[in-house]
């Protein structure tokens, strides 16, 4: 550039001139400029948000059927082994249901339940126990057949077992039991890996009632075996038994369901007894003939209580009529 005699006389001033116009002539947001674009960006995670939601729900709620399945064919394998199911176990009255304590002495594990007053003893999972006599529940028993051979038979209650728990829940690490609202519970001060799968307790029975197919008379496909029970989710933390005995216990409603009701997740819920889903409006259930099903949350009390029921002589449709 050739500059001018009145240019040569004062370079600052023209240096600073072309500065300025230089940062004039760049390129820059305004402040609504700058509002849009932040607006833009709002609505569009607005709308995918639900939809990365969705698919990470899709995913736990595969991992959880998969689980089911697993679980269900493990039944059946136990089954052909045994010639019947598993039985959930109970306390059988002898010294060898104890266990030994933190503190090093032994005791029983039970839970006191505070209204109505009622207090139970809990078997305990033994390696090697004819199915009528196994003092630990359903769950305890299938662990050779879902590759947990060491846990079963180290008894290593203390062990978490994914496989049983839903993946949607916020479950924490099991701890030792403390008293709650609801009760009391021995533990042996030690942690003990709890189940969210239970079974359907009017084909697992209380030892030693033993069940076969044989009692199945309404067909395999047409009836529940397995599902998820329902999760109060201000008692069932992670130092409470109520209603959420573990899976090496045997005998409880912890790994165990027969009302015909489903709930949803949720605080202060009426949970005792009834099945549950934290997957929105289906739950996940595990048949007998090994496939799975999911049932809407609103199914009709009647016809669930038909998949429920082994042996009174009902037929339900494929789409759960």
């Amino acid at each position: 550039m050739i500059l001018t005699g009145s240019q040569r006389q004062a370079p600052f001033f023209w240096e600073v001139y072309m500065s300025h116009k230089s940062r004039r002539s760049c390129p820059g947001f305004t402040l609504t400029e700058l509002i849009v674009v932040m607006s833009i960006i709002a609505v569009v995670a607005a709308l995918t948000l639900p939809a990365i939601l969705h698919v990470r729900e899709s995913a736990r709620q595969t991992q959880c059927i998969s689980g089911l399945r697993q679980m269900s064919l493990a039944l059946a394998e136990f089954h052909i082994s045994h010639k019947s199911y598993p039985t959930n176990g109970g306390y059988d009255r002898s010294d060898t249901e104890r266990i030994i304590s933190k503190l090093g002495f032994p005791v029983n594990i039970s839970t006191n339940i505070y209204q109505p007053p009622t207090f139970f003893l809990w078997g305990v999972g033994s390696p090697g126990k004819t199915v009528p006599d196994q003092p630990g529940s359903w769950a305890y028993s299938i662990l050779p057949w879902i590759e947990q051979q060491n846990a079963y038979q180290s008894i290593n209650f203390g062990k978490k077992q994914p496989m049983f728990l839903c993946k949607s829940r916020n479950r924490r690490e099991s701890a030792s039991t403390t008293p709650d609202v609801k009760g009391e519970y021995e533990s042996g001060g030690w942690a003990w890996a709890k189940t969210d799968i239970v079974a359907n307790g009017r084909i697992i029975e209380p030892r030693p009632n033993v069940t076969d197919v044989t009692r199945v008379s309404d067909g395999l496909s047409n009836t529940i075996l397995l599902g998820e029970k329902a999760f109060d989710t201000a008692i069932q933390k992670s130092t409470s038994w109520y209603y959420d005995e573990p899976i090496f216990s045997g005998g409880s409603e912890g790994t165990v369901r027969s009302a015909e009701y489903i709930v949803r997740d949720g605080p202060n819920i009426a949970h005792e007894l009834l099945w549950g889903t934290a997957h929105g409006n289906v739950a996940l259930f595990g048949i007998a003939d090994g496939s799975t099903k999911s049932i809407n949350f609103g199914i009709d009390y009647t016809v669930f209580f038909k998949m429920l029921t082994p042996n009174g002589n009902e037929t339900v449709s494929s789409d759960g009529n």
